[in-house]
């Protein structure tokens, strides 16, 4: 689709994406590391919800499609845009 990404932005668990290998790699390539504040509980798990909705939403179009599992690419591009065309808070005037 020719996006780059810029930013990584993720929760702040530990473990999770705490290496300085991938902060190197990501530095290489010119993106910033952005992990949420500690204590932030409203942000902490957003990303993880997010890869939740498009997963769900990308399981359900392969179910009630009965596509085969070599879609299933497709199928998550499709959430992911079909999520973004969606309203919500952002776009309220």
């Amino acid at each position: 689709m020719g996006y780059e990404i810029k930013r990584f932005w993720c929760d702040n668990e530990l473990g999770e994406y705490d290496d300085t290998t991938f902060r190197y790699v990501l530095a290489a390539r010119g993106n910033t590391y952005e992990p949420s504040p500690p204590y932030a509980h409203h942000r902490n798990g957003v990303a993880g919800l997010m890869i939740r909705t498009i997963t769900e939403k990308a399981r359900l179009m392969m179910i009630d499609s009965q596509a085969p599992i070599q879609f299933w690419g497709e199928a998550v591009n499709a959430a992911v845009y079909l999520h973004h065309g969606s309203p919500n808070e952002g776009l309220k005037r």
